[in-house]
Order: structure tokens, then C-alpha cells, then sequence
């Protein structure tokens, strides 16, 4: 009972202004009966013209001084991975075409019997 009291607690804090909701399937069945468009009912946030005009301007990067300078490629020396033995019994090594160059002998009446 406490997972789902938790749940319903994590769950409620979504339910801002800053997170709109679109009306379930239930809202937009009861919505068309009424004859209303559920657009009416969805937040202006799922607008078209709302993501556009958000994203109209460019976003500039906000430069940090605690970070250090990044290398120039010249200075960098990429070490190449390590290659570790798996645990366990290695696999067998062996060519499958071996195999298929000879035919098993079979008595041909055990192969007609079905």
C-alpha cells in the first residue's frame, strides 16, 4: 500500500500547469457526444503555433568556467580498448565445410520406410 501511495504522490506532481494533460479516451467519447471539438479542451500548449513560436528564436549555449579547455586533436592520443578473455571454456574452432564433403552411408529400405 505504500508503493502505491508513493505512486499516486509521484503521479499527482505531474499535474502542474507545466505538464498539460490531453483528455482520455473516456473525456474525448463524452466530449463528441456533446458535439464539442476536443480541441477546445486540449491546452493551448499542443498548439502548432505554440511549438513554433517557442522554438523561433535560437537557443545559445551558456559557456561554463569551471570546465577545462577541450584538447586539440593533435594533442590527443587515443589508446586503443583493452581485450579481455571471456570467463568460461572457449569456444571450438572448427570448419563447418568438413562436415558436408562426405555423405553418411545409409541403407537405402530405411530410407523409403515412413
Amino acid at each position: 500500500m505504500k508503493m502505491a501511495a508513493k505512486r499516486k504522490i509521484e503521479a499527482a506532481l505531474w499535474d502542474t500547469p507545466y505538464c498539460p494533460k490531453i483528455p482520455c479516451k473516456h473525456a474525448c467519447a463524452a466530449i463528441g457526444s456533446n458535439n464539442d471539438t476536443v480541441s477546445q479542451y486540449v491546452s493551448a500548449f499542443y498548439n502548432i503555433e505554440v511549438y513554433r513560436a517557442a522554438y523561433e528564436t535560437n537557443i545559445q549555449p551558456i559557456p561554463t568556467f569551471d570546465m577545462p579547455d577541450l584538447p586539440q586533436p593533435s594533442n590527443v592520443l587515443i589508446k586503443p580498448l583493452t581485450i579481455k578473455n571471456l570467463p568460461g571454456r572457449p569456444r571450438k574452432r572448427r570448419s563447418r565445410a568438413c562436415v558436408y564433403l562426405f555423405k553418411v552411408q545409409t541403407n537405402m529400405s530405411q530410407q523409403n520406410n515412413l
